[in-house]
């Protein structure tokens, strides 16, 4: 074990961490945040319980496991886990604390199709279209990504990586290419989507020789490049924000979700919306059958008479 006499501060733990995350584990700078965040977390709870990382006890990593379960959601406890986990195998790796430890942080156990998909509702999907100030260059801008993610579910990524290319005016479609594979995937565009593309290109302020669809505005931090998908994330989120509307998620996946209900609702099969939303499973469809709820109540069976 290493000397204690010399201990590091909360700081520079993460930061050897985040080194160590960087240049042996090759995590991108988003999840290396995630995964000191936690564990800034767990340090405070071990400062907070009288011990140090030069005196662990897998009573201590329960203790805080415990206190983070009570308060958080599973899914946030899928993040803290293997964060938790990560920094006790870096300790262990550096002589500081027993492997035993590490193997003492459980799991969270995960049943496939478990979860819910978030659906909103009309209303709310056109709070958050109205919340866009089309008079704007950013503005028909960002409508037309909204657009793009409500009527087609398009992915952030997928929209990131649009290019001027993509539309076929002609034929009223978008293409589609995806994954190292570069599969090709073409999607019809409809009539209110090619509306808001067009009146956002006809704006030719930004334009330069890029060919990316959606181009970054104003004068920072780049103007003229293409949009990432953390921007076109960020985007949507902003906009729920003015729209002043309560939803249950302000990520890009609930619209995914919600036109994966309108689709079902519509009489669309299961494998037609695979196709529209590019899934690779048909597993992955499947879930959408557990909000139909029209055709479940066809199939439920009535509960067994128990005084016969």
């Amino acid at each position: 074990m290493e000397d204690s006499s010399s201990h590091p501060t909360h700081g520079e733990w993460l930061t050897q961490f985040d080194n160590y995350l960087r240049d042996v584990r090759g995590l991108r700078p988003g999840s290396r945040g995630v995964y000191a965040r936690h564990v800034r977390a767990f340090l405070e709870g071990l400062d907070a319980s009288g011990s140090d990382v030069f005196h662990l006890t897998v009573e201590n990593v329960w203790t805080f496991i415990q206190i983070q379960s009570a308060k958080t959601q599973t899914r946030t406890m899928k993040t803290i886990l293997p964060a938790v986990r990560s920094f006790l195998r870096y300790l262990a790796v550096r002589g500081v604390c027993d492997p035993v430890i590490v193997a003492g942080v459980p799991t969270v156990p995960r049943w496939r199709l478990a979860d819910l998909p978030t659906v909103l509702s009309d209303q709310q999907i056109s709070a958050l279209l109205h919340a866009f100030d089309r008079n704007t260059g950013t503005g028909r801008r960002d409508y037309a990504i909204a657009l793009c993610l409500v009527r087609l579910g398009l992915r952030c990524g997928e929209v990131a990586q649009l290019r001027l290319d993509d539309v076929d005016w002609r034929a009223g479609t978008l293409r589609l290419t995806m994954g190292k594979e570069r599969r090709v995937s073409t999607l019809p565009l409809p009539g209110d989507v090619a509306a808001a593309l067009v009146a956002y290109l006809q704006e030719s302020e930004s334009r330069t020789d890029d060919r990316h669809l959606f181009l970054q505005r104003g004068r920072a931090p780049h103007p003229g490049q293409a949009l990432t998908s953390s921007a076109v994330r960020q985007i949507i989120r902003r906009a729920w924000a003015r729209s002043g509307v309560e939803v249950p998620s302000r990520g890009t996946h609930a619209l995914r979700h919600t036109l994966a209900s309108h689709l079902l609702a519509a009489g669309a099969d299961l494998k037609r919306i695979g196709d529209i939303l590019r899934h690779r499973n048909l597993d992955t469809t499947a879930i959408y059958a557990k909000v139909d709820r029209k055709h479940l109540w066809e199939v439920v069976q009535a509960w067994p008479d128990q005084t016969q």
